[in-house]
């Protein structure tokens, strides 16, 4: 059974988020002063005591049994999209207010999942060592090996909409598949592989009511979903590894059009990052292959001729010429691709 931590002033808010989580679980309220107590399996935090709480909780990354507790943020919307940057090193998914019960257990279901395969894969050599030496260790494997963070990042956003883990793993094998065709350096390629899994961490950012909403957003819900652009930008921003710059670059501007029409800067040609162009088309094919709430998914041959040729919403104008001939070359490798996967989702 899952020991689960929530912090709040509210004892209301508490019990309304215990009722939400059901059975399985052993819920303890914490108030702010009596914090931190313990190492539990999970953390829900209200946002109005995280300021407060921060350093504690950085100082839990990593726990001293070696795996992260992870932090679930639960906070009204506006508060979500004020949350500064380097707050998010601190927060692994959030949860807007009011939150439905199903979702509140999605969300944690997902949490405590991340807990259990950290907690099993921990190194054996850092059995019953101490707290400083294991985050010392963990900090040198991060430093070592970047990916795992790009890892972590991709986690905290898989399954909040429809993008699944065979969704992001198609992304990467496109984009490698396009720096091939092009004949980008080996480089560029490894980054932008790694890179693409990112584009849509700033989504972790948008209220469950739009991301999750099945028919058309207003056009303030579309303003909001647009943001996830920026917020993504702000949670890579300041990554020493290259495709931590990359992912921030292309998590902003992987909405950009070649013609201009795009967001949230409206570059337009060569103005708009390579990594940002490559992946643009890449999100497109997948989209248009994919099933989703409002559309049927569609062939290869249809998808292809709606990039290359157009339909009411895509152009062919909106894609580099470069990458767009190409896609024509290699099509059919995206099809492999998909196809490899479609059955994961």
């Amino acid at each position: 059974m899952a020991t689960v931590h929530m912090v709040t002033r509210r004892r209301g808010l508490a019990r309304r988020l215990a009722a939400g989580l059901g059975e399985g679980h052993t819920v303890t309220r914490l108030a702010p002063a009596w914090f931190p107590a313990g190492e539990p399996d999970l953390l829900i935090l209200e946002g109005a005591v995280l300021e407060r709480l921060a350093p504690a909780l950085a100082g839990l990354r990593p726990a001293p049994s070696g795996a992260t507790v992870p932090v679930l943020l639960v906070a009204p919307r506006r508060s979500v999209a004020r949350l500064a940057p380097d707050r998010w090193a601190v927060v692994d998914d959030v949860a807007t207010t009011p939150v439905a019960g199903p979702l509140l257990r999605r969300r944690v279901g997902n949490l405590l999942e991340r807990r259990r395969l950290e907690t099993a894969a921990r190194p054996a050599g850092l059995a019953g060592a101490s707290p400083v030496s294991t985050m010392q260790a963990h900090t040198a494997r991060l430093r070592e090996n970047p990916v795992d963070t790009v890892f972590a990042l991709t986690r905290a956003g898989t399954f909040r909409d429809e993008d699944t883990g065979a969704h992001i793993r198609r992304i990467s094998a496109y984009c490698a598949e396009l720096c091939d065709a092009l004949g980008t350096s080996a480089d560029f390629r490894d980054s932008l592989y790694h890179a693409s899994a990112l584009h849509d961490v700033g989504k972790i950012g948008i209220p469950d009511d739009i991301l999750l909403k099945p028919g058309g957003l207003t056009a303030e819900e579309w303003a909001t979903m647009k943001t996830h652009t920026e917020i993504g930008e702000r949670i890579l921003a300041g990554g020493e590894a290259a495709c931590l710059q990359m992912g921030a670059t292309i998590a902003r501007h992987h909405h950009e059009r070649y013609d201009g029409t795009g967001y949230p800067d409206g570059l337009a040609g060569e103005a708009i990052p390579l990594s940002a162009r490559l992946m643009s088309l890449c999100d497109v094919y997948d989209a248009l292959r994919s099933a989703r709430p409002y559309k049927a998914p569609f062939d290869h041959g249809t998808a292809t001729a709606i990039i290359t040729e157009g339909d009411r919403r895509t152009r062919p104008e909106h894609f580099d010429p470069a990458v767009l001939a190409a896609f024509r070359r290699i099509s059919g490798r995206f099809a492999g691709i998909f196809e490899a996967t479609a059955e994961e989702g």
